[in-house]
């Protein structure tokens, strides 16, 4: 059965949660050896092998062979080697280009009178907004002069519209909700005679049909609809005159969906070969022998101690490229101090922030002014999960201190979890 769901601006999105890469982590596991290691598993019986820059079947050999001496804590450089730093070519240096917060100065072009009655009040009020907020990451990148380094950042463009439109992607943060909203804008699969024509199937699981990778979608679909300028010159000049956009949720609530595509109980993949490995290391660190907890997967306090001991010292982008992946900070994946975004889009606030960004971008095709209207701007209140309620406040604490920087670039606090957080 396939699970979908719908998005703020109402399309479907494949609730797959899996955006984030199988292949995880690079990074040694640090544990000394114990002399009762955990009991092999069989990797042969994973739902998805690793998926690697190295031949598969020497890295399955490997991993299984390290599994099954119950070495776990030496799992290094293969099971998990998703990605690898990769600092911009020191001899080009017109692209990646740094082009530092302006406080959102491409909004202050647009035309309020050129839209709709019913749509102009809600432009005003989202643009005193997305003013707000990019003038609030200004200040945050001044106060942190180390983030304006050159750095390559992984990005779509969307140079069918006038101004273009980049996005660039952050894990756990509406990235398939957006990639699938591309798939829509190019219309891939309407003209499917095949999918069309199925009777058996509702509309949602239709669109979900529609946009699978199976089926010619998926995100290097999108990749392909929108390809990047043909030379450095045009991704100079695009990228400066670009309706330049990026997603963010707090850090915490981000963490937690980690935490749930991962390691958790209900995951569905957490059986694959890379998923097992990092959730028994997890459990064989972190989990007091006499514990009464009967579940085999980590619990999310586990995971929490496992996140701040493995990246509690992280400083550079090169340390969080090389070790993590779906976990990385918004400032590691987007580097929002070098790519002057001109629209903050928060997951909390993602209707009214989305339909703004689809009127301004003229992206018709995802428009809805009569849901815009009707929704209400609700107080900006944080409601704190239940799962970190059974954090300490010192966990908390630590693991803001990982991802404070996230916080003070788009104006994120921690009081709420502090409040709730055990002691």
């Amino acid at each position: 059965m396939m699970g979908v769901g719908r998005g703020a601006s109402g399309l479907l999105t494949l609730s797959v949660g899996t955006l984030c890469c199988i292949a995880l982590v690079n990074h040694g596991y640090l544990s000394t050896p114990r002399e009762s290691p955990l009991p092999p598993y069989n990797v042969y019986s994973a739902t998805h092998p690793p998926m690697c820059n190295v031949n598969p079947k020497d890295n399955k050999k490997r991993v299984k062979a390290t599994v099954e001496s119950g070495n776990i804590y030496k799992i290094n450089n293969f099971a998990y080697p998703c990605k690898k730093y990769n600092p911009p070519n020191s001899r080009n240096k017109d692209w990646p280009m740094v082009l530092k917060p302006s406080r959102g100065s491409l909004l202050d072009d647009i035309d309020i009178n050129k839209f709709d009655d019913k749509v102009k009040p809600l432009i005003k009020s989202q643009l005193e907004v997305q003013k707000e907020r990019t003038a609030h990451l200004a200040d945050a990148c001044a106060a942190n002069p180390k983030q304006t380094r050159r750095e390559r950042t992984h990005i779509y463009w969307g140079l069918r519209w006038d101004p273009p439109i980049v996005y660039c992607p952050i894990f756990k943060a509406a990235s398939t909700t957006w990639l699938t909203n591309f798939l829509h804008l190019a219309h891939v699969n309407e003209n499917n005679t095949i999918i069309n024509s199925l009777t058996n199937v509702t509309e949602e699981e239709r669109e979900v049909l529609r946009y699978a990778a199976e089926n010619g979608g998926g995100h290097r679909r999108v990749g392909i609809e929108f390809p990047p300028p043909s030379t450095v010159a045009k991704k100079r000049k695009m990228f400066k005159k670009a309706i330049k956009f990026i997603v963010v949720r707090h850090p915490f609530n981000r963490g937690r969906g980690s935490y749930g595509d991962i390691v958790g109980a209900h995951n569905k993949f957490r059986l694959s070969t890379n998923f097992q490995a990092i959730g028994q290391y997890i459990i064989y660190k972190y989990r007091p022998k006499n514990a009464c907890i009967t579940q085999n997967t980590p619990t999310f306090s586990e995971f929490v101690d496992y996140v701040i001991d493995t990246t509690y010292s992280y400083t550079t982008r090169k340390e969080w490229d090389d070790e993590v992946v779906c976990w990385a900070p918004f400032w590691v994946q987007c580097s929002p101090c070098i790519n002057d975004f001109q629209v903050i889009l928060k997951l909390e606030t993602m209707h009214e922030d989305e339909q703004f960004l689809a009127h301004i971008a003229n992206l018709k095709e995802i428009q809805n002014v009569h849901e815009w209207r009707n929704s209400k701007r609700k107080p900006s209140s944080v409601v704190v999960p239940d799962y970190f309620t059974n954090l300490t406040k010192e966990q908390v604490q630590k693991l803001y201190e990982c991802y404070k920087l996230d916080f003070d670039l788009f104006d994120y606090d921690i009081k709420d979890y502090l409040k709730y957080a055990k002691d």
